[in-house]
């Protein structure tokens, strides 16, 4: 099992829910000072993934961890390395992104990672 959530422990009929309740929590869980944001990888309008950025006292400590998970069928093919590197870009003005990447409504959303 090799993974913090043990997803692969679960019957398969047991996936769906056991996902949607596991996101739940991650939602229900958030405060400022600790909080993960979760993002849904899709290519080709199909879901092929997820990745998650989170960050305890990050308005202190500027630093943060990531989790990641993609469907088998796509490991190899670089989706897993541009993931990362979506939610860690550097400063706006350092980074060269090699996708179009387009953020909206970021500023009223920066209270809840606990920065102004």
């Amino acid at each position: 099992m090799p993974f913090g959530v043990p997803w692969t422990d679960a019957p398969a009929a047991e996936l769906p829910t056991n996902v949607a309740l596991y996101h739940l929590g991650v939602m229900s869980r958030w405060r400022p000072d600790a909080w993960c944001c979760d993002f849904v990888v899709v290519h080709e309008g199909r879901v092929i993934g997820s990745q998650d950025v989170k960050g305890t006292g990050f308005a202190v400590t500027r630093e943060v961890r990531t989790g990641s998970w993609l469907g088998r069928a796509h490991q190899g093919k670089g989706f897993g390395t541009e993931m990362r590197a979506a939610v860690l870009r550097l400063d706006r003005d350092d980074f060269d992104c090699p996708v179009p990447v387009e953020i909206h409504g970021l500023e009223p959303c920066l209270p809840h990672f606990g920065l102004a």
